[in-house]
């Protein structure tokens, strides 16, 4: 028996150090609750009749409050929050998820108060 344990012991490939690093970052960058600093532009088109259909619905916690608006209406008010919803949709309903989404940050136009930084992660 211990001569079978010492033989499977011996084909047994120890990675070496490149490996070995090169796995625990893919192992790192693929992980959900790694933080990551990505730079994304998006558009925010939408096809059909969904302009003047699509609503979005919320609820002030008081009796009659409930408030309903279009996708038209919401994109002169808040047009950040169109993308908002889309990824809360997205992400799962859990504390990881809610972690995700405060670490999300959206702006209507290209002037923000995170400038500096994304000049930093782009190299330039």
């Amino acid at each position: 028996k211990l001569k079978e344990e010492k033989s499977k012991l011996s084909k047994l490939k120890i990675p070496s150090k490149e490996e070995y690093e090169r796995d625990l970052k893919n192992l790192i960058n693929n992980l959900p609750s790694y933080e990551q600093v990505k730079k994304e532009v998006l558009s925010q088109k939408v096809t059909g009749k969904k302009e003047s259909q699509k609503k979005y619905v919320r609820h002030s916690g008081y009796p009659g409050g409930l408030k309903v608006e279009k996708l038209s209406d919401l994109r002169i008010r808040k047009p950040e929050e169109i993308i908002i919803h889309a990824v809360k949709g997205m992400v799962p309903k859990n504390k990881l998820g809610r972690q995700m989404i405060k670490k999300l940050h959206v702006f209507g136009s290209s002037q923000h108060h995170f400038q500096k930084q994304l000049k930093e992660v782009d190299g330039g």
